[in-house]
């Protein structure tokens, strides 16, 4: 059952947007049905259960729908752990339950119209229903319902804001309600009447004119006498409304830093226990929660603290972070390089340049990368020596070094005490990784930063010891806050500055509402003061007075003098803003050609050491030119450190900045270095959007082969579509002799991928025809491509057959990815190798691949989908060696790896499902295959054979009604997909169940399939030997048994058991007992299976039937174990 509570309670149901259930500590996707099933009742009520069954199932008989809403309901049940949905011939969701849909009409009813618009996203978006028509025109009026329920909380928000004067925010509101109906002229009227009281004249003037043009073009119609009244208004001036700045008066101190930590006595008490226990800490929570002052408290209390600051423009660096915390930790020592060997120098030379003699070249082996990790690793623990480290902001942190991180919390050798703060809304999904990782482990102390109550802000303005300050302004600041201390404290200063007038706060906590306080004391700031502020915003890094005076080409002590008021505001703390939130509010006020000036300059001063932030500052300066070439020198470091997702996404834009420059064939070669130079298995969208580019931008037959080449790739590798790979290899060919020229790597690659598309489609006689084309071309390439198609042939013998072919041009592969250093292409050639090795039945072979595969790809920093795979496949092979607790151990490390990997969980799920069916663990076998059912892996062509495992338990759990469905849905499954594997297992399943005749034909059938394991095999002659026995065909029967029981057979059966119980019977019927196989039997039993089987399923696993059948035997000879089931 799932680990979750059993109550009903504490479920919330999402239908907005993607589909999805969430518990209290878990998150489930919904496949499309039961996401319907679910939002049609939290919209509809109750329902008769049949009726919702025929609007989804409307092609099915009236039972066979019946029956799939029973499964559904079933399946949806096994997921939470409990019942969700009650009642028997009506159902309904039962009250406990909440959902988006329901919370959004009941805040509508409300009058509530600011929480209605938190609701985003369609209902079931991205969910298609055309194969149920009624369902689906259902769907298509409760959309129109919400569309409409939405529209009216915009037209009452928008209102409500301009009735308060807030006339930016309601003018957002107008613009939103415009673009949902485009001709309504109500709406045009309030957006022109809303930018002209924000003083834009010629805005409003230019909206009524697109009102004007849209209902001429479209309706054939004039705007009405009320929009042309209104036109006239403004035109005459008459709504002119005058606005006042008031100076700004000097600011407390304790404003700056509240003396006291208000509200924070549970946090930290957490922050002690989680410090005994030596844990990381993670301080998480909004922005201006208090995140970092509570963290930095805490720390300061116990020793030494170093804090780095992880700063915005970090994100996209590799190892941006990590190389300011290196230098961070270097300015703190007094002798830093008496802590650094010299190999460990060199290392962090590659990411703090200045540490080095001389520039290290790129890594280009497993060994060189696995230095150069540890080189960081033990690097950065010799300089941190004892210091309490606080890393604030990590969410901003690239993710190399977040990997990094990683990397230094699971080695164990972390010492120095570590407090992490980031804010929850903006944690990447790398940080969540890491976060995951240090949960698991169990080193991760977790604080939660809420929001004050309101007694709780009131004894924080207390503790500020402001003279005069009015009780009826802490009473409005608590209501308007939300209890937030930053936005508590910058909402003191705004009335500070504005002599205490508490009736400058709107009346209503409002989004944004911090951004707009700040941007009032903004006003206040002299011209100069202020530029100052805007050039310091758009650095991205701490900034020196020195940088200031070259960005603004100002004489330095002016701009000394401008940074003192700054920071006699309280904007600015040392070299940085006071908080990010007063760095963001002014560069959304930035107007555009200041900040297109100020980046120009910053690009000017950054220089050409640090191309990704120069190519930054010249892409926002508009100066896409110079930006494109920076971006590709980005790629390039960023591939260096194997940061694959990052360099493609640099090898994009800059491609873009190219193309946007009028420059065609450099764009084409930054999208074509994305297929040509990088990784791309875990690439996933950016391969679609480098076809595309490649496509528009083609001009020549080569580059046009070139994409063609590009686009085979992503349907071979991103959708699986193997006929669409062939053909657009071939459509590359054909272009490709257009050219005139030989051209062979092009020619080879398009080649190659031709052979793995025709492979996979199983086309043996085409696919040999590709590879003797490309065969000859193999010694006129580069060694890069030699590999390439060295490792496609091979995959193509397998479906020739031809293994010893095979493993001759894998080896060649994973040789020539050795020698260029490309540690994780040799790893797939050897994957495929051991893929080969297993479908020949050499278990044993494949797995010692596997595990050099596994252990090579543990020592990387970068883990990805290869070592994932490799994991899965590992535990289905000790699965069917029977070593079930390493096989358990492997498929637990590869769930560890599923987030980081992005990847479906159904192929782990489904390998689950299996393990637990041969532990005799029933439920967790039914629960995996469910889940397999539910996310499929698109790389899984075997993904449905999980409905054959899930009627196997079905059966043995006595519930033969619901194991017939689900075998019915995996015979349609192999009817569409052929598997010869999977018709095997399934023909066998009847064949133990059949009639003695029955079960020689489907036994026959089972041993006429093509390339079938040598397991499955001795499966079907042992079930053969059992029917001619059952027939009195002893001989017959006793000759089937002797083949099988051949020395070492037993062991590659899925029960070893059952070969060994045929034998008996066949002797017991013969009168003359062996005693070798019940020895047999009791060393199974007594020996392999304490060793193998985990401790906690021991239970399960003696409690199979064909287990105790066996302990039945052996106690009737007197030949028992001593383990006691019950």
């Amino acid at each position: 059952m799932p680990e979750h509570s059993s109550n009903p309670a504490g479920w919330h149901l999402s239908v907005l947007g993607g589909a999805s259930l969430q518990g209290a500590d878990t998150h489930h996707r919904l496949e499309r049905r039961t996401a319907a099933v679910l939002a049609y009742l939290a919209l509809e009520g109750e329902t008769p259960k049949y009726r919702l069954a025929g609007l989804l199932w409307p092609d099915s008989s009236e039972e066979t729908a019946r029956g799939n809403m029973r499964q559904l309901l079933r399946r949806l049940r096994v997921l939470t752990g409990t019942d969700l949905i009650e009642g028997v011939g009506q159902i309904r969701l039962k009250p406990e339950v909440t959902s988006d849909v329901g919370t959004l009409r009941e805040v509508f009813h409300q009058g509530n119209a600011e929480a209605v618009l938190q609701y985003e996203g369609e209902l079931l978006e991205g969910e298609d229903y055309d194969d149920t028509p009624d369902f689906a025109e259902w769907l298509t009026g409760a959309r129109e319902t919400l569309r409409d329920l939405h529209l009216r909380a915009l037209r009452k928000q928008t209102a409500l804001l301009e009735k308060q004067g807030n006339w930016a925010s309601a003018l957002e509101y107008a613009w939103q309600v415009v673009h949902t109906e485009p001709l309504s002229e109500e709406g045009y009227r309030t957006v022109m009447r809303l930018q002209y009281l924000l003083g834009d004249r010629g805005a409003a003037v230019a909206t009524f004119e697109r009102c004007q043009t849209l209902l001429g073009e479209l309706l054939n119609t004039s705007p009405l006498p009320d929009t042309l009244k209104l036109l006239a208004e403004i035109q005459q001036g008459s709504l002119q409304v005058p606005v006042e700045k008031p100076a700004a008066p000097d600011i407390p101190l304790s404003v700056l830093r509240p003396p006291a930590l208000i509200g924070r006595e549970e946090q930290w008490g957490l922050l002690e226990a989680a410090w005994k226990n030596r844990k990381v800490i993670f301080v998480r929570g909004e922005a201006g929660a208090g995140k970092t002052r509570l963290a930095l408290d805490f720390a300061h209390s116990k020793g030494e603290v170093l804090l780095l600051e992880v700063r915005p423009g970090d994100r996209e660096v590799p190892y941006a972070t990590l190389a300011r915390l290196i230098r961070k930790l270097i300015q703190h020592r007094s002798e830093p390089n008496t802590l650094l060997h010299p190999w460990m120098a060199q290392e962090l030379s590659r990411v703090v340049p200045e540490l080095g003699k001389e520039v290290q070249p790129s890594i280009r082996s497993d060994l060189e990368r696995l230095r150069f990790l540890d080189g960081l690793l033990q690097g950065t623990l010799a300089l941190l020596q004892s210091s309490i480290l606080v890393l604030d902001d990590l969410q901003c942190a690239d993710r190399a070094t977040l990997e990094f991180l990683g990397h230094l919390l699971s080695s164990g050798q972390l010492l120095t005490p570590l407090f992490v703060t980031f804010r929850t809304d903006e944690a990447s999904a790398a940080l969540l990784h890491l976060l995951k990782r240090a949960q698991e482990t169990d080193d991760a102390g977790i604080i939660d930063v809420n929001a004050l109550t309101e007694s709780q802000v009131t004894r924080l303005l207390d503790s500020l010891n402001l003279a005069g300050f009015p009780q009826a302004s802490v009473r409005r600041i608590t209501r308007y806050t939300g209890g937030v201390p930053l936005f508590v404290v910058e909402t003191v200063r705004h009335l500070l500055e504005t002599g205490l007038q508490d009736e400058t706060l709107p009346a209503k906590l409002l989004s944004g509402r911090a951004s707009r306080i700040i941007e009032k004391r903004l006003e206040r700031l002299d011209a100069p003061t202020l530029r100052v502020a805007q050039a310091a915003a758009i650095w991205e890094e701490d900034i020196t007075l020195e940088q200031l005076s070259d960005v603004l080409q100002q004489p330095l002590l002016d701009v000394l003098d401008a940074w003192e008021k700054l920071h006699a505001a309280q904007f600015v703390q040392g070299h940085r803003f006071s908080h990010d939130l007063l760095r963001e509010a002014v560069l959304s006020g930035l107007p555009e050609a200041i900040s297109t000036w100020l980046h120009r300059r910053a690009a000017l001063v950054v220089g050409a050491e640090q191309p990704l932030r120069q190519a930054r500052h010249w892409l926002q300066a508009g100066e896409k030119e110079r930006a494109a070439p920076l971006f590709v020198q980005a790629a390039r470091e960023a591939a260096r450190f194997l940061q694959f997702q990052d360099a493609a996404k640099l090898y994009q834009q800059g491609a873009r900045c190219h193309e946007d420059s009028g420059k065609r064939e450099e764009a084409f070669e930054g999208h074509a270095a994305v297929f040509e130079r990088l990784w791309l298995h875990d690439l996933g969208s950016l391969l679609d959007t480098g076809v595309e580019a490649l496509q528009r931008l083609a001009h020549t037959g080569l580059q046009q082969a070139r994409a063609a080449a590009a686009a085979s790739i992503t349907q071979l590798v991103l959708y699986r579509n193997f006929a669409g790979a062939e053909e657009a290899a071939l459509c590359g060919l054909h272009g490709l002799k257009s050219t005139g020229g030989e051209h062979p790597v092009v020619r080879a690659e398009l080649l190659r991928l031709l052979i793995e598309a025709r492979t996979h489609q199983k086309h043996p006689e085409s696919t040999l025809e590709a590879m003797q084309q490309a065969q000859p071309l193999l010694e006129s390439l580069p060694a890069e491509s030699q590999a390439a198609l060295h490792m496609s042939i091979g995959a193509a013998y397998l479906l020739l057959w031809q293994d010893e072919r095979s493993l001759e041009h894998l080896g060649k592969a994973s040789q020539l990815f050795e020698q260029q250093g490309d540690g994780y292409g040799a790893s797939y050639a050897r994957l495929i190798a051991a893929h080969m090795l297993e479908a020949a039945g050499k278990q044993t072979q494949a797995e010692q691949v596997r595990q050099q595969v596994d252990a090579r790809l543990s020592q990387t920093e970068k883990r990805g989908s290869v070592q994932y795979f490799n994991l899965v496949k590992l535990g289905i092979n000790l699965t069917g060696q029977h070593r079930y607790r390493e096989a358990l151990q492997h498929l637990e490390q590869a769930r560890v790896l599923l987030p980081e990997v992005g990847r479906p969980a159904g192929l782990l799920e489904r390998a689950l499902a299996d393990l637990y069916c041969a532990l005799g663990a029933w439920e967790l076998s039914e629960k995996a295959a469910l889940a397999a059912l539910q996310d499929p892996e698109p790389l899984d062509e075997g993904w449905g054979l999980a409905w054959i495992r899930l009627g196997q338990v079905l059966g043995m759990k006595g519930e033969p009604q619901e194991a017939q469905v689900a075998f019915r849905e995996a015979g349609n499954f192999l009817g569409r997909v052929p598997l010869p594997e999977g018709q095997a297992r399934f023909l066998l399943l009847q064949a133990e169940k059949a009639a003695p005749a029955q079960s020689l034909e489907l036994t026959n059938r089972v041993l006429n399939l093509p390339r079938l394991s040598q397991g499955l095999q001795m499966r079907a002659l042992t079930l053969q030997a059992q029917a001619h026995l059952r027939l009195g065909e002893h001989d017959t029967a006793r000759q089937l048994s002797a083949r099988v029981m051949e020395p070492e057979a037993p062991d590659l059966f899925e029960d070893p058991l059952l070969p060994l119980m045929v034998q008996h019977q066949i002797q017991v019927t013969a009168g003359k007992a062996d005693c070798d196989v019940l020895q047999r039997m009791r060393d199974w039993l007594q020996n392999w299976v304490p060793l193998h089987v985990p401790e906690e399923h021991q239970q399960d696993y003696f409690n199979k039937p064909a287990v105790r059948a066996a302990l039945e035997v052996l106690e009737t000879t007197r030949s028992g174990i001593v383990w006691k089931g019950n």
